[in-house]
């Protein structure tokens, strides 16, 4: 929590703004930038980059004089005992002096925040959290830190549970040794323990049961996983900067982001076509809104072999179990194997269950149809697997496969066909229901089944200058929710005309590019940008595709013992916006140790790594890596624990909240308050 908070202060980049008027920074909140599997039918089209408005007044009187920061923000949370709901957060920092490594390893600051939730009902508003940070100067030649945090939070719409924490911590100024008294209570259990660490060792007393645990804190000990990364070009040493996106504020004055992943705003409902925006910075300029109906995307063609996807996890729906068959494809045998299944655990985390060896299932004609397949999310692409299974030749090493990767179509592109034709599914939304509409689905490809030739589309037509998709004079559009609602349906997510291609009678597997028609009421499902006053598209710079596989030596824990091997050599492709290295995410339940669960990276690289588009090199630095100790057997350590820290006696300082102004809505120019920070940026 701690560092949570601590990161969302620093990406407000409070330092270049003291005395400088309110302002608004937009951050990404914790957890918004994780890229979780969530299913088999996860697809990379349905990703759109949403970010947190806060507002920051950072003041300073003189020299003399503490420098203080007020913050306030709004985190929209999208589960809760009434369905969504907001948390009102709000600041005050006070800081007496800066760091300092051979005096004040902390500074000298207090830190009050707390945050609220209104849940109606018998809930009402709770105060979900307020917590508390005061560093300590002292003159024996330590340094002091104090945490205290608490609250309230809902399990249900009428019961609640509350708890609380506190810390005490006293290190030498260098914090290379010391002590800390630990108080934890999560409304259900209370543990209450005594830790002591140097540079090499960590060691903690628990008192319930007197037990210790003890873990190695010494660098080469320490597993290292990386979260971000700056990409340069290896030739020249350049920091890669792109232009992947702007902030801006819609016509109501609330905030939004546009990007090659489309619009977000806080008022999504203003984002329609001909819509007017104003983006953020000194320079503001006026924008308009480009709203389709649809999205066209094209799916170019990428030619591998068997040996490139080998231990490579493809994750297949399974609708009688709800969850994912994990397959893979084993080289020394030559065959698909089922290996286990991903599926929610207790707590709904999307977690593996492996199989063991004994039990793997492997996959024939028998059990797997011609047109399965799995999501492949270290290539962010759909595997037609059972295309091959059921290709009446036997697999190998050397078998060529194929996968597709996507790219929106703009209104404007010439290049692609005015004419084009599928046997998939063609949708008549012209039903009395839903189920209408999956039975006409379904009784097309009971059709193409026997005889896909007789199941081909008539031509349609695409308009590159209106960015629409006809059957004749029928533009297909998916119809609003009053006319036909499918929100209950399987077209919750969107509707797809898939497989368009040039030739009469083409077939969309195998061709080098084939198209996709995105219907459906989701920002995903439609093409949404912005044009400038001469009427052109805004062209920000699209994401670097880089083709990766996962060399060992590259890992930043190739020289642990134990470090996980499962991904070595794996085929990744991954896209560098500018501001992350889109490296997939799993939960790791690896670890006997509940409390070690969680998610993260796939693979975590070592700064100098190498890395292509098949052009260019460039070269990775980790600019947001976490250390974890290795836990070490009981006395492993020889460190003894002091329980001589005292238990914390700081109090959340209710009144610097109660203090703080009211938040700001005007800059100190008396116009709007203006973002200048996005993503820890300056703007």
């Amino acid at each position: 929590m701690i560092n949570d908070v601590l990161k969302i202060i620093d990406d407000s980049g409070y330092k270049d703004f003291v005395n400088d008027g309110p302002y608004k920074a937009l951050i990404t909140p914790p957890g918004g930038d994780d890229n979780k599997a969530a299913g088999g039918d996860k697809k990379s089209s349905t990703k759109v980059e949403k970010l947190t408005p806060m507002t920051v007044n950072v003041t300073r009187t003189d020299l003399a004089s503490p420098m203080n920061i007020d913050f306030w923000m709004t985190m929209h949370e999208d589960e809760g005992p009434n369905g969504a709901f907001d948390i009102l957060i709000k600041g005050h920092i006070e800081v007496s002096k800066g760091a300092n490594e051979t005096t004040l390893p902390w500074g000298v600051f207090t830190f009050d925040v707390e945050g609220t939730a209104g849940f109606g009902g018998s809930l009402g508003d709770l105060q979900l959290f307020k917590m508390g940070i005061k560093t300590i100067e002292n003159a024996d030649g330590l340094a002091e830190m104090e945490f205290i945090d608490s609250g309230t939070s809902p399990v249900s719409k009428t019961a609640t549970v509350s708890g609380s924490n506190s810390i005490h911590v006293i290190a030498n100024k260098d914090l290379s040794a010391g002590n800390m008294r630990v108080l934890l209570n999560d409304g259900v259990d209370t543990d209450s323990l005594y830790v002591t660490f140097n540079d090499d060792y960590f060691i903690d007393f628990l008192d319930s049961d007197s037990s210790s645990f003890e873990f190695s804190k010494k660098f080469s000990d320490l597993k290292q996983t990386a979260f971000d990364y700056a990409v340069f070009n290896k030739a020249t040493g350049a920091k890669l900067s792109l232009n992947a996106g702007m902030p801006f504020k819609t016509a109501d004055g609330k905030f939004g982001y546009a990007g090659n992943w489309g619009i977000w705003a806080e008022s999504q409902n203003l984002i329609v076509n001909g819509a007017q925006i104003t983006s953020e910075g000194s320079n503001p300029v006026t924008y308009t809104v480009v709203a389709k109906n649809g999205k066209l995307v094209k799916h170019v063609k990428v030619s591998k072999t068997l040996a490139d996807i080998a231990g490579l996890p493809l994750y297949m729906w399974d609708n009688n179990t709800q969850k994912d068959k994990v397959i893979k494809w084993n080289s020394a045998s030559s065959i698909f194997q089922q290996v286990g299944t991903m599926g929610n655990d207790s707590d709904g985390n999307w977690v593996l269950t492996p199989f063991t060896v004994g039990n793997y299932v492997t996959l024939n004609t028998g059990n797997t149809d011609e047109w399965d397949g799995g999501w492949v999310e270290s290539l962010n692409t759909f595997l037609e697997i059972g295309r091959y299974i059921n290709g009446g030749v036997s697999l190998s090493d050397s078998t060529a496969i194929q996968y597709y990767v996507e790219s929106t179509v703009k209104p404007g592109d010439t290049s692609v066909p005015s004419t084009l034709y599928t046997k998939e599914w063609v949708p008549n939304f012209s039903v009395a229901n839903a189920n209408a509409l999956e039975t006409q689905q379904d009784n097309h490809y009971n059709c193409w089944g026997n005889s896909p030739e007789n199941c081909k589309s008539p031509a349609l037509t695409f308009d590159t200058t209106n960015y629409t998709l006809k059957n004749g004079s029928t533009e297909i559009i998916a119809p609003n929710k009053s006319t036909l609602d499918l929100s209950n349906s399987r077209y919750s997510g969107g509707v797809q005309v898939w497989g368009l291609v040039a030739a009469t009678n083409g077939e969309s597997y195998g061709a080098d590019t084939f198209y996709s028609w995105n219907m459906g009421d989701n920002e995903w499902n439609k093409f949404i940008s912005v044009k400038n006053a001469a009427g052109e598209l805004v062209a920000f710079d699209q994401p670097i595709r880089i083709s990766y596989k996962h060399v060992p030596t590259n890992d930043r824990n190739y020289a642990l013992s134990g470090r996980d091997t499962q991904r070595d050599n794996m085929l990744y492709q991954m896209d560098y916006d500018g501001n992350h290295l889109n490296i997939p995410w799993f939960f790791n339940n690896s670890s006997s140790d509940s409390n070690d669960h969680d998610w993260e990276p796939e693979i975590n690289l070592k700064d100098g790594a190498i890395l292509t588009d098949g052009t260019t090199e460039y070269v990775v630095k980790g600019t947001d890596v976490m250390l974890t100790m290795k836990r070490l057997s009981v006395g492993g350590s020889g460190l003894t624990v002091d329980k001589t820290t005292s238990d914390p006696t700081i109090t959340y300082n209710a009144g610097k909240i109660a203090a703080m102004p009211v938040k700001p809505t005007l800059d100190r120019d008396g116009t709007a308050i203006k973002v200048k920070v996005s993503k820890g940026k300056k703007i």
